[in-house]
């Protein structure tokens, strides 16, 4: 289909605080879907995530030091202002 990379939103690494993120136990499958692009020989695989004080703000070691092991590029991207 012409698809050569791929741009996948992850803001955390643990499981429960994704699911309280977005209302959705779907954490491993977002996991399984960034290794599948990575095999499909997709490059760069971007990662791109929201940190958001007192949620996920203390896990931007761990989320780099996780891309870096993976071979992801990881970009943390500024939480927009809705109201």
């Amino acid at each position: 289909a012409g698809l050569d990379r791929v741009n996948v939103s992850l803001d955390t690494l643990d499981p429960e605080t994704f699911q309280r993120m977005t209302r959705r136990k779907r954490h491993a499958d977002v996991l399984r879907g960034l290794a599948a692009a990575r095999e499909a020989g997709l490059a760069p695989v971007k990662v791109n995530a929201v940190l958001m004080p007192g949620l996920n703000d203390q896990e931007a070691p761990e989320l780099l030091a996780w891309a870096l092991r993976e071979d992801y590029e990881l970009r943390f991207i500024e939480q927009m202002p809705l109201d």
